[in-house]
């Protein structure tokens, strides 16, 4: 039950990001395609190691797996999301640049 739960989460990351299963097992290195495709499916008692790889995988804590994300309940645009996608790759400090303007043109809206 609960696997099949882990399975739908992933399943769900997976459209989310308009990736398929195959290029989400590329991105994890340690794991083989077939583990990634029965995760996914929600099949076989998953390893804590697995769904960690996962989790790195598709860039979400290893506990948004297994108890949720608030923003994977969020009704966000696909420009959000790769918004989103976009600054959790950049290094700290360009986050911090990001978020300086963000804070700017929010307060120049006001």
């Amino acid at each position: 039950m609960i696997c099949e739960k882990i399975g739908r989460r992933i399943t769900s990351l997976i459209d989310e990001r308009g990736i398929t299963r195959y290029r989400l097992s590329r991105k994890c290195k340690n794991l083989s395609r077939s583990t990634v495709y029965n995760a996914a499916d929600g099949k076989n008692n998953m390893r804590v190691e697995t769904v960690e790889e996962i989790s790195r995988a598709l860039e979400v804590p290893a506990e948004s797996l297994l108890i949720g994300d608030k923003f994977l309940d969020m009704n966000l645009t696909n420009d959000e999301r790769l918004l989103i996608e976009s600054l959790r790759e950049l290094d700290d400090k360009r986050q911090e640049r990001i978020m300086g303007y963000v804070k700017a043109l929010k307060e120049e809206s006001e």
